[in-house]
């Protein structure tokens, strides 16, 4: 196990305003794993990127934005014309709703941040209801959707933070 402090280690210089500290790296006998401390300054930033590798972010003073890198918006807010009156957003295929499985897609996607759901008015609260139960984690919303598919597609889009690809999907 290895105890330091951050400020131990050696600065780097990466960009203006932006210094960076290798707190845990392979040096240490963490082959797949580092550490790494970046320090900006008020009004720095670091371009946005994207890794192959999960990590995570902590800030430990002060304020940031971290960009999520991926979005999907779910779009089930029509009226199932075409399914002669029966709801196919909440309908079971195989004892599980078609949207269910839809969103199961979509949580178990390694490269998805977060989802975003837009239903009909009349399918809003089963549609919370059953985002509850299922106990998605990457659900950040449930919102109504609008007249057209156009409108539910912006609702979606609006209720998204910070994202910098966007999948839009048919709920069912």
């Amino acid at each position: 196990m290895k105890v330091s402090n951050y400020l131990d280690t050696k600065p780097i210089q990466v960009l203006a305003g932006v210094v960076k500290r290798e707190v845990i790296t392979a040096d240490d006998g963490a082959p797949h794993f580092c550490m790494r401390v970046f320090e900006l300054e008020p009004g720095s930033s670091i371009p946005l990127h994207s890794h192959p590798w999960e990590h995570e972010i902590f800030v430990l003073s002060g304020q940031g934005v971290a960009l999520s890198e991926d979005g999907a918006v779910i779009v089930a807010a029509g009226e199932s014309q075409r399914m002669g009156g029966v709801d196919k957003v909440l309908a079971l295929l195989g004892g599980k709703p078609v949207l269910a499985r839809t969103i199961d897609v979509f949580q178990n996607c390694s490269s998805i941040d977060q989802i975003v759901v837009v239903l009909s008015e009349p399918n809003l609260e089963p549609g919370k209801q059953l985002v509850a139960e299922q106990g998605w984690s990457k659900v950040t919303d449930v919102c109504a959707g609008g007249r057209r598919r156009q409108d539910s597609v912006v609702a979606g889009l609006s209720r998204l933070k910070n994202c910098h690809w966007v999948v839009i999907h048919d709920g069912a």
